[in-house]
């Protein structure tokens, strides 16, 4: 009778109910992937330009010194670059393609190398190409933070949908 049906129907109840929170955490976790994908890609893109823009700044004194052949002050010029975020080594090249001024990081192994980033020099009157310099960058940073975020994400979820998963008769 009257006490089984009800019982089915609280039951149908419940598992409608679990089924529901268990869509609803597998809806955070997709939305909160995506959300972080998102900022992951917009972060790589941000440390690139930022570091595009450094060069651009650069370009102009650093083609002036290698016109000049003023290998100290392309030594001084390219010597800070690493220390920005992302950056592992930089290099000027001639226009033989040799390395005519370079700094890396002091713990630099030759690896661990992403995306390198190579703008031209010019000569004075913007003619011809004299150089370059290039930039070898790593995200591992950018991409250490979304590892963590995203695994902080999946833990924090993780009880919530086991407990809903394991309620289910």
């Amino acid at each position: 009778g009257g006490e089984g049906e009800l019982q089915a129907r609280l039951f149908i109840i419940a598992r409608m109910l679990r089924i529901f929170l268990i869509g609803c955490g597998v809806m955070f976790l997709l939305v909160s992937i995506s959300s972080l994908t998102f900022d992951y890609f917009a972060r790589l893109t941000e440390a690139k330009a930022f570091i595009e823009q450094s060069m651009n700044r650069s370009r102009a004194p650093m083609a002036r010194a290698l016109w000049n052949f003023d290998i100290d002050q392309l030594k001084i010029a390219v010597s800070s670059m690493p220390e920005m975020p992302g950056v592992l080594l930089a290099e000027i090249y001639d226009d033989h393609n040799l390395v005519v001024a370079s700094a890396s990081k002091p713990d630099f192994t030759g690896t661990g190398i992403d995306e390198v980033i190579s703008i031209p020099l010019f000569d004075p009157a913007q003619a011809g190409v004299i150089g370059s310099i290039r930039v070898h960058l790593s995200y591992a940073p950018i991409r250490a933070d979304f590892l963590g975020s995203t695994i902080t994400v999946v833990l924090r979820q993780f009880p919530i949908l086991a407990s809903a998963i394991t309620a289910l008769p």
